[in-house]
């Protein structure tokens, strides 16, 4: 916090991009407070600034009401993030594993989210051998399991490097002036968009692969260690 709170004192700009929701801006605002001028949601699709929606990009209604009804049809449960969290359309037993492993809530069931709810990001219960009997209709999104039973969706004109690049172009700052830190999946296309990959020790594996550098954990002063080795802070 002391390394962030240095850099933005030097005029950088702080960016928070994650793949959480909505429902996490609290937290983030009392861990954070008003250090990132920017927040970018479920992996690019919802930019905050100031506490201000300037951006948003939901999956087109049309194309997930599609491959919600295939996805019913077969029997499985389906969901996603609307615009007040994490909804399903009926809790069964796959929807009560994900989310009791995650050790989290049970979603908010929304019986016909697939013809009433604006959709940010998909879930499907399915593994990823199931993912099969789809075909075509998941060619339009980015996928990423974060669980046996649970792929996640954004549509494939979404994803971090989207929100890197408008925030890119909102400040004015070259690409080549842009640091990104991260240790997931979901990370990968944010670092293809960066000037700077960043990632921490433990890092998904093909994370690091990509990566300028490695840092310690976030336990071990991660980020400020890679800032005092990049120079920013002493």
């Amino acid at each position: 916090m002391e390394a962030l709170r240095d850099l933005k004192s030097q005029g950088h700009i702080l960016c928070l991009v994650s793949g959480r929701g909505r429902e996490s801006l609290e937290t983030f605002d009392q861990v954070l407070g008003d250090l990132p001028e920017i927040i970018c949601l479920l992996n690019g699709q919802l930019i905050y600034q100031d506490g201000i929606v300037v951006y948003e990009n939901a999956i087109p209604v049309m194309d997930i009401q599609n491959l919600f009804q295939q996805v019913d049809n077969y029997g499985f449960a389906y969901g996603g993030y609307d615009w007040n969290g994490i909804i399903v359309n009926r809790i069964d037993g796959r929807v009560e594993q994900v989310w009791n492993d995650f050790h989290a809530e049970l979603p908010e069931v929304h019986k016909n989210l697939s013809k009433s709810s604006r959709i940010f990001q998909g879930q499907l219960y399915i593994t990823v051998e199931e993912s099969k009997l789809f075909g075509d209709l998941l060619d339009d999104y980015l996928t990423n399991w974060s669980h046996e039973f649970l792929v996640n969706l954004i549509h494939k004109e979404a994803g971090k490097d989207k929100s890197i690049n408008w925030c890119l172009a909102h400040f004015g700052i070259k690409r080549s002036n842009s640091y990104g830190f991260g240790d997931g999946y979901n990370d990968i296309d944010m670092f293809n968009a960066v000037g700077h990959g960043i990632a921490v020790e433990g890092a998904y594996e093909p994370l690091q692969k990509i990566a300028e550098y490695i840092t310690d954990t976030p336990d071990e002063d991660g980020i400020a260690n890679a800032l005092r080795h990049y120079g920013f802070i002493k």
